[in-house]
């Protein structure tokens, strides 16, 4: 049985700003400069990341900080095949990356992203 918890996690959740760069073209094998990038808010949950969880983490990545973001939007990581950037949030004056994202659809209809600090 599958249970809908986008309206819970809704409850627990607040604004943040996405920032979205905006996919750039390729030219003779260079990404060409993108246009400018699309800046809008969604709701989500944040959770601090559990040190277990953060070991999994690339090393870099585990000094940065990181965190989980639960949310029912679809936010985007690195595509490297489309010149795609990841999104990045911005919550309480740090900025963060997408880093992973998992579709719980299956389990609960909601997205666990996985978030890295930026800037630090």
């Amino acid at each position: 049985m599958t249970f809908d918890l986008a309206d819970v996690i809704d409850e627990v959740s607040e604004t943040v700003t996405v920032t979205r760069a905006l996919a750039s073209e390729l030219v003779k094998g260079r990404a060409k400069a993108p246009p400018a990038d699309r800046v809008f808010k969604i709701r989500g949950s944040f959770q601090p990341m559990p040190t277990k969880e953060l070991q999994l983490l690339p090393e870099g990545m585990r000094v940065s900080g990181a965190a989980k973001f639960f949310t029912d939007y679809e936010l985007r990581t690195v595509d490297t095949s489309e010149c795609k950037v990841p999104d990045r949030i911005a919550h309480q004056g740090v900025t963060w990356q997408v880093h992973r994202v998992d579709n719980w659809g299956e389990l609960g209809n909601y997205y666990r992203v996985v978030l890295v600090r930026l800037g630090q």
